[in-house]
């Protein structure tokens, strides 16, 4: 991607809103109980007590993508956190691509400042939830949908993440 026109640099002003407010949580000590589960989970995967994760009425892929994760940079609140970050910034850049396709790029910076700033998205792109995993799968399958109609590869790509 090249941030080489206007419009580009207004979905960097989207992005460091983000940064703004996911930076402050990064050091917000406070887990829910679902939070803590998700780590442990991956956690366990990694260690290789796969068959032994005590709560499987989760959603699997969260704790797959959290222990491959761990697996790279280690078991940390802080490694979890970065990655949501990661994510969120993932899931604004798809949003910002999906408006543009729909709507122009004139008209796609209102709408993806909308979206970066909201506090609900902020709230859940700072906890280690599956929501933040869950935009960014919908956003991304948003995305490739009318891609994959054309094009062979893009509904393989739409296939995994739908």
């Amino acid at each position: 991607m090249s941030f080489d026109t206007q419009f580009d640099k207004k979905l960097l002003l989207c992005l460091a809103i983000f940064a703004v407010f996911s930076f402050a949580s990064l050091f917000l000590p406070f887990f829910s109980s679902d939070e803590y589960g998700y780590m442990s989970s991956g956690r366990e995967i990694i260690e290789g007590k796969f068959t032994e994760i005590g709560d499987v009425n989760r959603f699997p892929l969260f704790p797959f993508a959290l222990s491959a994760v761990y697996s790279i940079f280690g078991y940390s609140e802080i490694v979890t956190k970065m990655f949501l970050m990661f994510v969120g910034f993932a899931t604004i850049i798809l949003f910002y691509k999906v408006a543009k396709s729909a709507f122009g790029q004139e008209a796609a910076f209102i709408p993806t400042l909308i979206f970066s700033s909201n506090p609900l998205f902020l709230y859940l792109s700072t906890r280690v939830l599956t929501e933040p995993l869950f935009f960014l799968l919908l956003f991304a399958g948003v995305y490739y949908f009318p891609k994959a109609i054309e094009n062979k590869m893009s509904a393989f790509i739409f296939g995994i993440f739908n």
